[in-house]
Formats: C-alpha cells, structure tokens, sequence
C-alpha cells in the first residue's frame, strides 16, 4: 500500500505543477490582454487630444488670418505653442478683436 501513497503524492505533486502552471499561463495572457486594452485606450485618448490641438489651431489660424490678413511669424509660432486651454481663450478673443494684439493680450 506504500506505493499506492506514493503514486498518489506523485500524481498530486503533477497535478499541482500542471495545475500552477496553467494558472500563471492564464494570468500571463489575462494581462496581456488587459495591457493591449489600456494600450489602445490611452492611444486613442491621445489621439483624440492631438485631434483636438490641431482643429483648435487650424482654426484660430482661419480666423486670424481672415480677421487680420496673413499672420507673421512670430503669431505663426505662438499660434503653433498654443496649450488647449490658450487656444480657446484666443478663439474667442477673436470675435471681439480689433487688433491682432487684442487676441494674446499683449503683442504677439
């Protein structure tokens, strides 16, 4: 009967070893799949910033241009750095604009 208790802790030690690696195998894959989604996710939020930035500058450039005849330099460039929260302030200031000036607040 010994060795019936010995190909018993066999056939468990087996089963455990199978039993542990199937488990970090589905938990290897369980993350990858977790991390490709968060992957995308992030991607996609970005991108839809970088969308965001851009429209935000094509169109304060539409309007400066059309408001005040083609920009210079320096606007161009300032126009370009522009965070989201700028580039909305000075869309708005447009409609309101005189001057170039008026939009930034102080020279461009």
């Amino acid at each position: 009967m010994a060795w019936v208790t010995l190909f018993e802790q066999r056939a468990e030690k087996r089963g455990l070893e199978r039993g542990i690696e199937r488990g970090l195998q589905e938990g290897r894959q369980k993350g990858l799949q977790e991390g490709r989604q968060e992957g995308r996710q992030e991607g996609r939020q970005e991108g839809r910033q970088e969308g965001r930035l851009e429209a935000l500058r094509q169109t304060l450039t539409a309007q400066l241009s059309m408001r005040f005849g083609p920009m210079d330099e320096r606007t161009r460039q300032r126009v370009d750095e522009g965070t989201v929260p700028e580039l909305e302030q000075w869309t708005l200031a447009v409609i309101g604009a005189s001057e170039i000036n008026e939009v930034f607040g102080s020279s461009p």
